[in-house]
């Protein structure tokens, strides 16, 4: 007893890690408020950064600001910034990487489909717009990759995708989640070359800290990176009420333009399949070849990964100090405690947690109906199986029109059993062979793999009723809750992903509910093959 009383006195002495006390801290952003920030911004509206004992501070950035010489300086203590983060730390930067938001980059050479310009390739001779110097690395790493870098005329950007629209330039630096849109909405048709389709997969979007606020307050840094995380995993969860955020801080953007990002950059965050956030070390020892091919640092650079990432995590506690009071413990417990029973009861929590697990990853915990990773599964599969065989496939985007309003006047436990009640409502106007998901925190999507049997306008009808009914029940009628519902028919075998698919049908329902009532909106993917968005929408 004496030497287990000892044990437990010697924990107690050991010094306790104590909170930051509160502080402000300056976050730089690389480019302008869009998407691209949204965790960031979530965490700050949501008081996420609040409950981490922070004044979080976050700066804009633009042309001709760089959010590493802010954190240099002290002017700011974080900051945003690009895979070419390791170059500057091995040339003697002070920084440490937080997380990665982004595990592809979105950057792309954008150009004209008339003008032929569809491989990299076909950039040899051409006009390219790119950011000063190495700037745009992942682009610079390909032209370099295929021997095209002194082959091209090289043009400072101009910052602006009408430069490509107005023939200045043959192909323009641009971003998925922003040109694209761009150019839908004036119709032009484009082409986009992707470095990750050449083998050149880099980080983007990367979170950082100075050396010295990381080795000073530790503390303080995780706080502000788990804070951030959590804003950006809630912004995934939820994007609606994500993008009416975004929009408080960036007027110049539509809400059709943010929501257009949300889902042009869920490829490129890959939560689905890597924790938010991750990174790996192999990966930057990869992204340190690909810089040194480009001369950005020297072929033999050394780099000690473990001083270039902050691990986020606490370091465990090392009981190799306390190995005496921990082994008389261990004999303790061994003598009361039988293995057998032990050891049948964890198998037992194991294979629970196991199955939990899969259908934590796999469905929505609160309705039970599948998540956006399951839906992306089986669209994928029935767009395969729409190329081997003549079925017409139909994706139904649903978003709960006023649901903010149930959450404000009436609480979110009631907002939550609403939810449940219309997945549970629509579930019974649904075949067995239809998947309904909730992707985000007031909307749902429908597949149904084939319209043979079934008419699209009759589907949506019921499920709009059905919403209506338990909108009824509930007596929510005074908030003008409702829903409206874009619908895409399929009826043509395109080169689209699930995601930009996805987007159409998002886009059809955004027109349906900038009317305000009720309304159902159909269109066919043949009919706007020509351009993925019409003037209407604008």
């Amino acid at each position: 007893m004496r030497l287990l009383y000892l044990f437990f006195v010697a924990l107690l002495s050991l010094p306790a890690s104590s909170n930051e006390a509160a502080r402000a801290v300056v976050l730089q952003l690389k480019w302008t408020p869009q998407f691209q920030f949204a965790g960031y911004y979530v965490a700050q509206e949501l008081g996420f950064y609040d409950e981490a004992g922070l004044q979080v501070e976050i700066r804009p950035g633009g042309p001709g600001l760089n959010s590493l010489s802010e954190v240099v300086t002290g002017r700011a203590q974080f900051g945003i910034s690009s895979s070419n983060l390791l170059a500057e730390h091995i040339m003697g930067a002070p920084v440490k990487v937080l997380a990665a938001i982004f595990q592809t980059s979105p950057a792309r050479f954008v150009t004209l489909e008339s003008s032929g310009i569809e491989t990299a390739e076909d950039l040899a001779g051409k006009r390219v717009m790119l950011l000063p110097g190495n700037s745009s690395f992942e682009l610079i790493t390909l032209l370099t990759q295929l021997n095209l870098r002194n082959r091209i005329e090289r043009q400072n950007t101009s910052f602006n995708i009408q430069s490509l629209v107005d023939g200045e330039t043959d192909a323009f630096n641009g971003y998925i989640t922003n040109e694209p849109y761009l150019l839908e909405e004036q119709g032009v048709d484009y082409s986009l070359i992707d470095p990750a389709d050449y083998g050149i997969r880099f980080y983007s979007d990367v979170l950082f800290t100075s050396e010295q606020l990381a080795n000073s307050s530790p503390d303080l840094v995780r706080s502000f990176a788990k804070a951030s995380l959590r804003g950006w995993q809630y912004a995934l969860d939820h994007p609606a009420e994500a993008v009416q955020i975004l929009s408080q801080f960036a007027p110049e953007k539509s809400l059709s333009h943010l929501r257009y990002e949300a889902l042009s950059m869920h490829e490129h965050i890959a939560d689905e399949l890597v924790p938010l956030g991750y990174m790996n070390e192999n990966r930057w020892l990869s992204i340190k070849e690909f810089l040194a091919s480009i001369g950005e640092i020297p072929k033999d650079a050394a780099l000690d990964i473990d001083k270039f990432i902050f691990p986020l995590e606490e370091p465990e506690l090392d009981w190799r100090l306390y190995r005496h009071y921990v082994a008389t413990v261990a004999a303790l417990v061994l003598s009361l405690v039988s293995w057998g029973v032990w050891a049948h009861r964890r198998k037992a929590v194991l294979q629970e947690q196991l199955e939990d697990t899969f259908e934590m990853a796999t469905h929505d915990a609160l309705t039970g109906l599948a998540n956006r990773s399951l839906f992306i599964d089986r669209f994928e599969q029935v767009l395969s199986r729409k190329r081997r065989s003549q079925v017409t496939p139909m994706i139904a985007f649903i978003d709960i029109n006023k649901f903010k309003a149930v959450n404000d006047h009436c609480g979110h436990q009631v907002g939550d059993d609403f939810l449940k009640a219309i997945a549970e409502a629509m579930l019974k106007e649904l075949r067995p062979s239809d998947t309904l998901a909730r992707i985000g925190g007031d909307e749902f999507v429908l597949l149904v793999d084939d319209l043979l049997d079934v008419s699209e306008t009759r589907i949506t009808e019921r499920l709009q009723a059905a919403i209506k009914r338990v909108a009824e029940a509930f007596e929510l009628q005074t908030y003008g809750v409702g829903s409206a519902i874009g619908v895409l028919i399929i009826d043509a075998n395109l080169p689209e992903s699930p995601e930009r698919l996805l987007a159409l049908a998002d886009r059809e329902m955004y027109a349906a509910k900038s009317s305000q009532t009720d309304t159902i909106r159909v269109q066919s993917l043949s009919a706007l093959s020509s351009s993925l968005f019409d003037s209407d929408y604008s």
